[in-house]
């Protein structure tokens, strides 16, 4: 058994102390005490260093014992001995206090220095007790965790750091650790929970302090922030993952691609077996229940056509690329003229790994080609003879390259020799920018069938052609096949000439319309002064009571006869192109109120009921304010004068989804018939029949609000059924293009 100088020097030192209470002739149980009670303060002073206080009380009473043999013995040296002791004793507690003070110093700056390691680390340290209770926490955790160190300390680990989900089972396999029925492992991966809700992903490592029965008391965790290396791996797997799925796709794509193809695809290795065929191969070799794959082209094709490629599959197996044609019997009984091709397939040291086989049908496209040549055998009889002109120029110097005898007669030349010898291209149009604008729409492959081109013969006349042309950007010609419609063209213009004047004449009978709005307003406006001072007795009051009524006939009458002649001038200027909008940003719920109070006293005589719903839009409604109060007023009206009495008419604004703002006039009248909506949509346009015949009105309303609409870039719609009513709806653009 080994001591250390602490546990040395504090004997010594009670001994001392026992020693020189005694020497100073304290009585035996104060000398007694004196060790004990400096050995109580010496646990006091170094609670944790039990083994000192232990050896403390042992040689205080050893010595106390020694002491008394001394005195009972007589021994006088015992005396010197005894305070020789008491300096040693001064001396070792001397070194024990120094020695401890050193001890502290270098503990403290061992302690901030591992502070400073762990508030400096990147990594989260954590102590824990056994209760999962946070027992002390670095900075770093406390910052990842989104709390203060201090809020930390005491706090569950688990419920800082982990889902509220996760906790029961996390907790009952710390049961299980506790209890030694599992172990946790040293290094573990586990996600961390922060105060904003975000997770992080964790490497730790574990270290478990245990008392002397080997049970945990604490517990250190060392946390390493692995969130980018996970993020890493993860877009590293979605990566190849990705990469995988598109190698698997461009696969399906080929393979689609191939299977698509009109051709037949083949693989083979030097030893003649197939690899790989594509769909149309299966197909036509009648291979669907029986994969090619893996045998014989003499097995596949038979040995009849095997006799007629063998030479050139084994060229092609040699390395050298073969392309030729063969008629092939197949298994369908069919025999087709196809085009073979064999490219070896040669790897980076020069051996042939196997050949890619291409067939290709070439059976129609011969047979077309045969076709074709009967064909122009067929059109050489028509170019010769008939009364199609047909001619073939070179695009950019105008030369005949070919003509027949009906081009040559068309432009007036004598035959088509003279036409190919004496034709100048620029003598034939009327300017060059004409030609030039011809040879453009031909080299953008323009023009084709059934266009029309004038022309100027040789002597200077002009011919209207109806022509087909075909472009050949090879060889830079075009080929024109022309029939004569001068007579036609002639007819046609005289037509559009007619047409022209009738047009005319309407704008006319438009513009003179127009133009009466004044000549016919002025009168009227009069007729209405004279009659309103009558009515109204400007003048005096000695009137009789009858030219009051006549009055104010002739007032109504002057009124009507001028909304009648406003709204055909209105509509007259609509025609002619002169009406222009002013327009203004609309108080729109201003104007449906100020239009309904105009037809109140008309709805009261009825007894009808009218509703207002006015939606105010968010975006400016800009309109010309007059013609909007008209389009209304003319709905209002009609809805007044057929909705019987006692009927309801309701007005109702909004705005729709599509930037529209919408005004709806809406009755149960008498309705409208699907059949007869064409006819009131035009001017002077009324249904006939006996029940409408009782009210008057010109048939000029619904037109002029459409007409009006039309103006503001916008549109009527009508909606009724006879004897339900009718719903009329004006809707214009809150954004009108300028």
């Amino acid at each position: 058994m080994t001591f250390s100088v602490l546990q040395i020097r504090t004997a010594a030192l009670l001994t001392g102390l026992l020693v020189l209470a005694v020497d100073l002739q304290l009585p035996l149980g104060v000398a007694a005490g004196v060790p004990y009670i400096a050995a109580v303060m010496l646990g006091l002073w170094l609670p944790y260093r039990r083994d000192v206080i232990i050896i403390a009380a042992l040689s205080s009473l050893a010595t106390m014992l020694g002491y008394l043999y001394s005195l009972d013995a007589g021994i006088p040296w015992m005396v010197l001995f005894n305070r020789l002791l008491a300096l040693l004793a001064i001396w070792a507690c001397t070194g024990a206090i120094l020695l401890q003070k050193k001890s502290a110093e270098q503990l403290e700056a061992a302690k901030k220095r591992a502070e400073s390691l762990l508030e400096i680390s990147e990594a989260i340290v954590v102590e824990l007790d056994t209760d999962l209770c946070i027992v002390d926490i670095n900075k770093q955790g406390g910052s990842v965790l989104g709390y203060s160190t201090e809020v930390l300390i005491g706090k569950p680990w688990l419920d800082v750091s982990v889902a509220k989900e996760n906790r029961a089972r996390l907790m009952e396999s710390w049961s299980d650790v506790l209890a030694g029925k599992t172990t946790m492992p040293a290094v573990f991966e586990s996600t961390l929970r922060c105060r904003s809700g975000e997770r992080r992903y964790f490497m730790w490592h574990s270290h478990f302090f245990r008392d002397g029965k080997g049970n945990i008391v604490t517990s250190l965790y060392s946390g390493q922030d692995i969130t980018a290396l996970k993020i890493a791996e993860s877009d590293l797997r979605l990566v190849n993952e990705n990469l995988e799925n598109r190698v698997e796709a461009r696969a399906r794509e080929l393979r689609l691609i191939t299977d698509l193809l009109p051709v037949l695809i083949t693989r083979f290795d030097t030893n003649e077996k197939y690899i790989y065929v594509n769909q149309i191969t299966t197909n036509w070799l009648d291979a669907q229940k029986t994969p090619l794959q893996g045998k014989s082209i003499q097995e596949v094709v038979g040995q009849v056509n095997y006799a007629l490629l063998q030479d050139k599959i084994a060229r092609s197996i040699a390395g050298e690329a073969q392309d030729f044609e063969e008629t092939i019997n197949f298994p369908d009984g069919k025999q087709r003229e196809v085009r073979i091709q064999y490219m070896p397939d040669i790897n980076d040291a020069g051996d042939v790994t196997g050949v890619i086989g291409l067939v290709i049908d070439m059976t129609e496209r011969r047979r077309t080609e045969r076709s074709l040549e009967r064909s122009e055998r067929r059109y050489r009889t028509i170019f010769e003879s008939g009364n199609v002109a047909i001619i073939r120029t070179a695009l950019d110097t105008g030369e005949v390259l070919e003509a027949n005898e009906r081009e040559a007669r068309l432009l007036g030349y004598s035959d088509s020799d003279d036409l190919m010898t004496n034709y100048v291209a620029s003598e034939h149009w009327f300017n060059a920018a004409e030609r030039a604008a011809w040879i453009e729409m031909c080299e953008r492959g323009g023009l084709g069938r059934d266009a029309e081109l004038r022309m100027m013969n040789r002597q200077g006349g002009t011919i209207w052609l109806q022509t087909s042309s075909v472009f050949n950007a090879d060889e830079n010609y075009v080929d024109v096949i022309s029939v004569d419609i001068t007579k036609l063209k002639e007819q046609e213009l005289k037509v559009l000439a007619a047409r022209e004047e009738a047009e005319f004449a309407n704008r006319a009978k438009s513009d003179f319309l127009a133009n009466m709005s004044h000549e016919l307003r002025t009168p009227l406006n009069a007729i209405l002064g004279f009659a309103e001072i009558i009515k109204t007795q400007l003048l005096g009051t000695n009137i009789d009571d009858r030219y009051v009524e006549y009055a104010g006939d002739i007032h109504d009458s002057g009124a009507h006869l001028l909304s009648i002649i406003n709204d055909v001038l209105d509509l007259s200027r609509i025609e002619a192109g002169k009406s222009n909008l002013h327009l203004e940003q609309i108080d729109i719920k201003n104007l449906v109120d100020s239009c309904v109070k105009l037809v109140n006293g008309r709805v009261q005589e009825s007894r009808q009921t009218l509703t207002i719903d006015v939606e105010v839009p968010t975006y400016p409604l800009v309109a010309d304010e007059r013609m909007l109060k008209q389009m209304l007023l003319n709905l209002l009206s009609n809805a007044n004068k057929f909705t019987p009495t006692s009927g309801h008419i309701s007005v109702r604004a909004n705005k729709t989804a599509n930037d529209r703002y919408e005004l709806t006039v809406e009755d149960n009248g008498i309705g409208i018939a699907e059949e007869d909506l064409p006819r009131i949509m035009k001017p002077f346009g009324q249904v006939e029949d006996a029940f409408t015949k009782q009210f008057d009105g010109t048939g000029l309303g619904l037109p002029l609000v459409a007409s009006l609409a039309g103006l503001h870039q916008g549109g009527l719609s009508i909606n009724s059924n006879p004897g339900e009513g009718t719903s009329v709806t004006i809707w214009l653009p809150l954004k009108m293009a300028s």
